[in-house]
């Protein structure tokens, strides 16, 4: 038996996890965080607007490949202060080691704050 066993999720559960897509509009790293983080700025559209969220990228993401692209977020999360960062939403990856993290983002272009369903 695994933990999925023994604590299957509920529909209900899943659905109240807000999942949406939105665009990094900067990169930044964040010079006092203990693990290297950036901090990105993250237009998440109209209703949501643009929030912040510090990130555990560095390893396998630069600057130049993060701003512009499409990530997905959990953006109902309370926020959280991470390295004097409010980080408001949590970006998506897929995390191949305790060091690495890939970004997981839609493989088509979609309006900023579409949900994940």
């Amino acid at each position: 038996m695994t933990a999925y066993d023994a604590h299957p999720l509920t529909w209900d559960e899943f659905l109240r996890v807000e999942m949406r897509v939105g665009t990094v509009l900067s990169a930044d790293r964040n010079p006092i965080a203990r693990k290297p983080a950036f901090v990105l700025k993250i237009d998440l559209g109209p209703s949501l607007g643009v929030r912040t969220s510090s990130a555990q990228l560095v390893a396998r993401h630069d600057v130049a490949d993060l701003v512009g692209r499409q990530v997905i977020c959990v953006v109902n999360f309370p926020a959280k202060h991470v390295a004097g960062v409010r980080s408001e939403v949590l970006v998506l990856a897929a995390t191949p080691s305790e060091t690495e993290a890939v970004v997981i983002r839609p493989d088509q272009v979609v309006p900023n704050g579409v949900r994940i369903a």
